[in-house]
């Protein structure tokens, strides 16, 4: 885990973290041990996240990209579905 003096921008020194091998294997260990520090198993329903913040130079700002979810569905399907926000939307 970072910790506080490495998310510091004033900080002089630096450390690089590597992403996990199998974020989803990652993040199903890491729910699965708030669950059991929970005391209360399975039925503690929470979801993690593992991200990475992307960038690219030719954009100011960056993005985080989930990849590796577990407790939740990482994809929603709205496929057919009326859009809104789009003018003349019709189900696909």
């Amino acid at each position: 885990m970072p910790t506080q003096e490495s998310m510091n921008p004033t900080s002089t020194e630096t450390r690089n973290y590597l992403l996990p091998v199998d974020p989803d294997y990652s993040a199903q260990q890491l729910r699965s041990r708030l669950q059991h520090l929970s005391g209360e198993g399975s039925d503690f329903d929470i979801a993690i996240i593992i991200s990475d913040t992307w960038g690219r130079p030719w954009r100011s700002g960056q993005i985080n990209v989930a990849i590796g979810v577990a407790g939740i569905e990482p994809l929603a399907d709205y496929r057919g579905q009326y859009d809104p926000t789009v003018m003349n939307s019709m189900p696909a």
